[in-house]
């Protein structure tokens, strides 16, 4: 009787440490700005491609491309590709630079706002995310963009400061570019 319940015990510690490291690692991807895994890696490959190729991403022709790939969420591919940090970083640039494109998806600001926290991110890859959630964001939530990169002014330093402080001030006037 002991040796059962020593069974039972052992399978719910089993079970509750089993859950408990599922739920750390959704939370540390949430918390780095992960987007959703189950995209189709075919399309992905190929928007991966195409902006690797791509000279001018941020015309509208490298967006009607993208879209022409995955119509219903190239967003999720292009932040996917963003954080993914085997890619090179002149993709993820690129990437992020698109995304502020997708201004009616509150997936992409917190994904932007995210990555503007996200430390163990270079500097360069922060900056841009900083553009791109400016350029995107300052027209429909003007007063959220200014309270966050005010936020963000103090906890940064170098470069990516300089980014900031210059965009907040686009941003009051209401010209970010």
């Amino acid at each position: 009787m002991q040796l059962n319940l020593q069974n039972r015990t052992k399978s719910t510690t089993r079970r509750l440490t089993c859950y408990y490291v599922s739920g750390l690692m959704i939370l540390c991807s949430s918390l780095l700005g992960e987007p959703a895994t189950n995209l189709n890696s075919g399309k992905l490959q190929s928007i991966e491609n195409y902006i690797n190729l791509d000279r001018h991403p941020e015309d509208g022709k490298s967006l009607a491309v993208i879209e022409g790939i995955a119509p219903e969420n190239s967003h999720l591919y292009l932040m996917e590709i963003a954080a993914n940090p085997r890619n090179s970083e002149r993709i993820r640039i690129r990437a992020l630079s698109l995304l502020r494109n997708y201004s009616d998806q509150s997936d992409v600001m917190v994904f932007l706002e995210k990555s503007i926290q996200t430390q163990s991110w270079r500097a360069n890859l922060r900056r841009w995310a900083v553009l791109s959630y400016a350029r995107g964001f300052q027209v429909k939530f003007p007063g959220r963009v200014s309270v966050f990169l005010r936020s963000q002014e103090s906890k940064t330093t170098g470069r990516l400061q300089k980014t900031i402080s210059k965009t907040l001030r686009g941003v009051e006037k209401g010209d970010a570019h």
